[in-house]
């Protein structure tokens, strides 16, 4: 099977903007605010269509798993268990919290549970990032300052720059705002409950719906602040091309490969990767195909779609690897 590509899904969000413009996606004419695109999909709330075929990625899921995924998955959801974005986040995002598996399996939620990374495509300057509570903070007081609206007080705050890398276990609290970009690779899932919207209304005049007692019941309290990911690892491996690794959960692997010259990652035959270009123009050579992608565009390799080679198109590029985690591979003996 060949690499493939999925046509991009826009969703218009109250918080988002036209940044996503910068990075090739076709917004409406107008003003709408788009705060999503979707580029690789099962989720039932969109389902991605492959270019070429129009074939969606639950049909081909359902019919060519192995082939996708590789024989050395298990595990897999009925749906396919990864979800990425682009996000264009102007204003801010509600304050908000997922479950886990545990948690959404408790409380009989249709959803599994869900956990996310964010990568900076794009920040201005005084764009801010919120991830997990200022130390000391307790639920009496994350309540208190939730009913009075000054909430913003209990959170920690980020100022992100491009390259940076953000993990988001389940039950972290987090928020965006102020013109950030960001790729976001999640868990398939749309368990999100929000914690406070910061008193807006929408188009209607309508306030969005809170999810407080539910969110408060699947906060980590012992989670404290989160940083920007600070991997010291990077490693070469051949002329002009390197890796950096990101983060190994149990969801997802997310690496990091800076190219300068023609590479083909042979450790990664055999495994479904999706790859996001984060910067630069790329080209990916396969069997009877070639690609060209630009930064925000991700591309699905399936785990048969045997050796690839991914080069710049002009002087470098940049790349994120998406791979299954620990959860879903077989033991070996």
């Amino acid at each position: 099977m060949q690499p493939l590509v999925f046509e991009q899904y826009l969703r218009p969000q109250i918080w988002g903007g036209r940044r996503l413009a910068h990075f090739g996606k076709n917004l409406p004419p107008g003003e709408k605010l788009i705060g999503e695109s979707w580029e690789l999909s099962g989720h039932p709330l969109h389902v991605s269509q492959e270019i070429v075929s129009k074939a969606s990625l639950a049909h081909l899921w359902s019919e060519h798993r192995d082939e996708i995924a590789g024989v050395d998955i298990c595990g897999a959801a009925d749906r396919f268990p990864l979800l990425i974005k682009l996000l264009n986040v102007e204003a801010p995002l509600s304050v908000q919290v997922h479950p886990s598996d545990r948690d959404s399996a408790r409380m009989g939620l249709s959803e599994p549970g869900k956990s996310e990374a964010w990568i900076v495509l794009e920040a201005q300057p005084g764009a801010e990032l919120f991830a997990g509570l200022r130390p000391g903070t307790d639920r009496r007081e994350f309540e208190s300052r939730l009913r009075d609206g000054t909430v913003e007080a209990c959170l920690n705050r980020l100022a992100p720059e491009v390259g940076d890398c953000l993990y988001l276990p389940s039950g972290t609290v987090h928020t965006a705002r102020g013109g950030v970009v960001l790729v976001e690779v999640q868990t398939c899932s749309d368990a999100t409950f929000r914690l406070h919207d910061w008193n807006r209304l929408d188009s209607r005049g309508h306030a969005r719906p809170l999810h407080r007692e539910k969110g408060l019941d699947v906060i980590d309290w012992q989670l404290g602040p989160l940083g920007f990911v600070k991997s010291a690892t990077t490693l070469p491996l051949a002329s002009r091309v390197s890796v950096t690794m990101l983060l190994d959960t149990p969801k997802f692997q997310l690496n990091r490969y800076d190219l300068q010259s023609e590479w083909s990652p042979r450790d990664l035959v055999g495994r479904m990767v999706a790859w996001v270009v984060i910067a630069g123009e790329a080209k990916l050579k396969s069997r009877n195909q070639s690609l060209s992608l630009r930064p925000g565009q991700a591309v699905l390799v399936p785990a048969s779609a045997g050796a690839c080679e991914w080069g710049p198109t002009n002087d470098a590029v940049s790349l994120i690897s998406v791979t299954l985690g620990s959860e879903y591979r077989t033991p070996r003996d």
